[in-house]
């Protein structure tokens, strides 16, 4: 171009000779600039990226933060503790909020027969190593509910392999609200006033 040169490559070039290519004035296409436009990401999670880095931005449980005898798959999405010997820990999200409302729900894997397998939410000063940590609040199998270190007794109904518990977590509020297989167990007082995540707590031999 003028005297400067070209430094660069071209792609597609094609060259022309006694054909008219375009028969009227050119315009160049705008660029995209509204986002909201198109979608690139992935609307469910996945292990793989095709490049695009278009993989999505969602919650899964978190491999740097949870107990040591908890096993996460299916890219981390589920749960299990597959250790031979008892042990109870447990494991948070990638993602914490502080503020709106917020859901999620887990399906109960198999051999949920023991406490304090449970799901819910904990905050960022959580213990996965813990049995009932602070800061911490998730409905368990057996109907109970652990709360802060304690175990809160007979908080609603019991449920097994199979059954699905939402968690509704109002980070405005300070409440949440569990739901097995879409029926309300009842509202919960929870406001650490820090970061809190998806938790889940396991026992030796089950799933989540």
């Amino acid at each position: 171009y003028g005297t400067g040169g070209y430094k660069g490559y071209m792609q597609d070039f094609r060259y022309y000779k006694g054909v008219v290519k375009y028969t009227s004035a050119f315009t160049v296409p705008a660029g995209q600039t509204n986002f909201a436009d198109f979608d690139v990401l992935a609307d469910s999670p996945t292990t793989y990226d095709d490049e695009g880095n278009g993989v999505g931005n969602y919650c899964t449980m978190n491999p740097l933060n949870k107990g040591a005898s908890i096993v996460l798959s299916n890219g981390n999405l589920t749960v299990s503790d597959q250790t031979s010997s008892p042990t109870r820990t447990g494991v948070g999200g990638t993602i914490y909020v502080t503020s709106g409302k917020w859901y999620f729900e887990g399906t109960a894997g198999s051999s949920v027969s023991a406490a304090p397998y449970g799901i819910g939410v904990g905050s960022v000063t959580s213990n996965p190593d813990d049995v009932l940590p602070d800061d911490c609040t998730f409905y368990m199998y057996n109907g109970d509910r652990g709360i802060n270190g304690a175990e809160d007794l007979g908080y609603g109904d019991t449920y097994t392999t199979g059954d699905v518990i939402g968690v509704a977590y109002d980070a405005d509020a300070g409440t949440v609200n569990w739901y097995k297989n879409n029926v309300a167990q009842g509202s919960e007082t929870f406001a650490p006033e820090k970061p809190v995540t998806p938790w889940v707590a396991d026992t030796s031999g089950n799933n989540a």
